[in-house]
């Protein structure tokens, strides 16, 4: 059970580490919200999370929804997973709910490339929570859903934002990219080049891209995303 407040989250990519930030930070940023007990191994924080955000071409919205943060303490690579605790959102695919009761905020690569190496909690919930229900809010006011952009659900909503992120026009494309973020840095750097230039991808502009990428998304994910694909 968390007794302390005082804590700190750190997320692995690959060998490095990348600091979350004190959760009192966050906590005192949203004094909505609070520490809830746990006995899985994760950290929970409850509560009502207040926000207000706009847009170009939108007006100022100020909101609130209840929210459940779940973050794991044993898998370091895993994003934190939000839930929405009082109906407000229902929970199917068409609401961008996963089957699990999380909200599916995007495709877990472009988030991770959103949020780059090293981000707090704040990061995490600005730039990636708070557009989510940014866009609920409008929608709820009579404005187009998602505004901003929306994925279809499922496995071609993922291909399809990954095809924009990768600037690649076909999935056999977009294979190689992942086939080559999968590999070891010194295997990979020795292969054609994924762009079909000609050249070994250490010769390449595109080298720097993937290093990148490399930096930034857990390699697991990577694999899991090529397996999908």
């Amino acid at each position: 059970m968390c007794t302390s407040h005082k804590m700190h989250l750190v997320l692995g990519v690959t060998n490095k580490l990348a600091l979350w930030g004190d959760i009192d930070l966050f906590l005192n940023a949203h004094p909505g919200m609070a520490l809830k007990p746990s006995q899985d191994g994760c950290i929970h924080i409850g509560g009502r999370f207040r926000f207000s955000a706009s847009s170009a071409g939108s007006s100022v919205v100020e909101d609130a929804f209840q929210l459940h943060i779940k973050i794991s303490r044993r898998d370091k690579e895993q994003l934190p997973l939000v839930y929405e605790t009082a109906g407000r959102i229902p929970k199917d695919g068409n609401h961008h709910v996963n089957p699990d009761g999380s909200l599916c905020l995007g495709a877990p690569i472009r988030l991770h490339t959103i949020l780059g190496r090293n981000f707090s909690l704040n990061d995490f919930v600005e730039r990636c929570v708070v557009p989510f229900l940014y866009s609920i809010s409008l929608t709820e006011a009579g404005h187009p859903r998602f505004q901003f952009g929306e994925l279809a659900h499922g496995t071609n909503g993922l291909v399809d934002d990954y095809l924009r992120l990768f600037g690649c026009s076909s999935r056999e494309a977009l294979v190689r990219y992942l086939r080559s973020l999968v590999l070891k840095k010194r295997q990979a750097n020795k292969q054609p080049c994924p762009c079909r230039c000609g050249r070994k991808l250490v010769k390449c502009r595109t080298h720097k891209i993937l290093l990148q990428m490399r930096s930034t998304i857990p390699r697991r994910l990577l694999k899991e995303t090529l397996a999908m694909v």
